[in-house]
């Protein structure tokens, strides 16, 4: 469809068709979420290991 509407418009501006880059654009958001997944998970693991310090120490220093 995009291709038949250029050789019409010839002369004019071209025309964009999204459906071309759809798969282009699909991967990208894919990386980017699984990017976000990874860095989300990264944060939560380093957060539990501070919680988990935290809370040791807090119960030594309380029996000593």
């Amino acid at each position: 469809m995009a291709q038949r509407i250029r050789a019409m418009n010839q002369g004019m501006n071209s025309v964009w068709d999204y459906t071309e880059l759809k798969g282009t654009i699909d991967r990208i958001d894919y990386i980017l979420n699984m990017v976000t997944y990874i860095l989300l998970g990264i944060v939560l693991a380093i957060s539990f290991f501070s919680l988990l310090t935290t809370t040791y120490l807090n119960i030594l220093q309380q029996t000593n």
